[in-house]
């Protein structure tokens, strides 16, 4: 699977790279196409009252009959 990782008002380190790698592999025995999957994943600080992260990753996969969305907020980044 490719995996194409983007950072908004964040820097994305070696470490965070590494943690993602190892957390989206999990998605593999899923994919019918690996060569073919792609995974976009956006990390983000969201500046306001409660300081948090955002993370959203789209999915996509040719068996799949449109992309898969998830988002998740939190006070940490892992």
């Amino acid at each position: 699977m490719n995996y194409n990782i983007k950072g908004t008002d964040i820097t994305v380190t070696p470490e965070i790279r590494d943690y993602l790698s190892k957390k989206l592999e999990r998605f593999d025995k899923f994919m019918q196409a690996k060569d073919a999957a792609r995974a976009d994943v956006e990390l983000s600080y969201l500046v306001g009252e409660a300081k948090m992260y955002r993370a959203e990753i789209m999915l996509f996969e040719q068996s799949l009959p449109s992309p898969l969305r998830a988002v998740a907020e939190g006070g940490v980044l892992y």
